[in-house]
């Protein structure tokens, strides 16, 4: 993009699970345990065709639902916005693809069409708390979580260009 500017992490527009990152950035991300992932060199060219090196960092940890406690978790139902609308409780996967349903269809009580559900605290079940810094949660939402450890070293290394959201 014409108004973009040179930043530790760039977005790269590829695919969610990927990062752009400049060898400053990278050194956070080799230090920390990331499960799955692969490297890539690239170069990336601005519109002025100032060439820099990047890499880019395809990482492929997802958390699949039977890793959650759903009957100790927490839930909601959402309106079009995200705004939260009203507690709801789900005690399984396959209770909460199909409460998902209803959320969208408008069925569910305080809802209108294009509810969804979303949570506000989740358990993982004994056993089952990721051994990875950075991870998603399989068909559940597209966030991107990451250990408080990862986070405080991406901090103290003063990267730009990423945002982290608590």
């Amino acid at each position: 993009q014409p108004t973009a500017k040179w930043t530790d992490v760039l977005s790269s527009n590829l695919w969610n699970d990927g990062y752009l990152l400049s060898e400053k950035a990278l050194k956070p991300f080799r230090e920390a345990e990331l499960g799955e992932f692969r490297e890539y060199p690239v170069t990336v060219v601005d519109s002025k065709g100032d060439e820099r090196p990047y890499t880019y960092l395809f990482i492929k940890n997802e958390i699949p639902p039977s890793a959650l406690d759903f009957e100790r978790s927490e839930f909601y139902i959402t309106d079009m916005l995200s705004t939260p609308i009203a507690p709801v409780t789900i005690n399984s996967y396959e209770e909460w693809l199909t409460t998902q349903e209803r959320a969208s269809a408008g069925e569910l009580e305080g809802g209108e069409e294009f509810s969804s559900i979303a949570y506000k605290k989740l358990y993982f079940q004994n056993g089952h708390i990721p051994d990875v810094e950075l991870f998603r949660l399989e068909r559940l939402c597209i966030t991107t979580y990451i250990s408080t450890r990862f986070k405080d070293a991406l901090r103290l290394a003063g990267i730009t260009g990423i945002e982290i959201k608590h």
